[in-house]
């Protein structure tokens, strides 16, 4: 006998649970205060695209996926995430997939920028991230 709750999986059991956890709750913070971190951090070690790397990883954790599923829903290898988040690729060969992908731009806008210049109330992150 089971308990009555069948095992969610799949997109479905994906957006049930990003629904009930904090992260998933609509007014999340904005990913640019993570994004400059992990550039500063990113320029220090030396990346060639440390504002690409930084808003890659600032994307990916708003979304709140693994690197198996945003480079799924993006239509990228593997090989491609982790060049990506590695500072290997310059935003000029950035994928078109990743450049639509909300909040990717915006992010790198505000890195590009120095801080609290042009700073906007945060919008809330969309949290329909599902590959159509």
């Amino acid at each position: 006998m089971t308990s009555g709750l069948a095992p969610l999986v799949g997109a479905a059991g994906l957006e049930v649970a990003r629904a009930r956890h904090p992260a998933g709750q609509a007014g999340r913070p904005s990913p640019v205060p993570l994004a400059r971190r992990l550039c500063a951090r990113y320029r220090q070690r030396g990346m060639r695209a440390p504002e690409v790397a930084a808003a890659v990883v600032a994307t990916r954790g708003a979304w709140g996926v693994d690197r198996p599923r945003f480079a799924w829903l993006l239509g990228l290898s593997a090989q491609a995430l982790a060049d990506l988040e590695g500072g290997q690729v310059p935003l000029g060969a950035v994928p078109p997939s990743l450049l639509a992908a909300d909040p990717f731009a915006g992010v790198v806008a505000a890195l590009r920028r120095p801080a609290g210049v042009g700073m906007v109330p945060a919008e809330p992150i969309r949290s329909d991230h599902t590959k159509r």
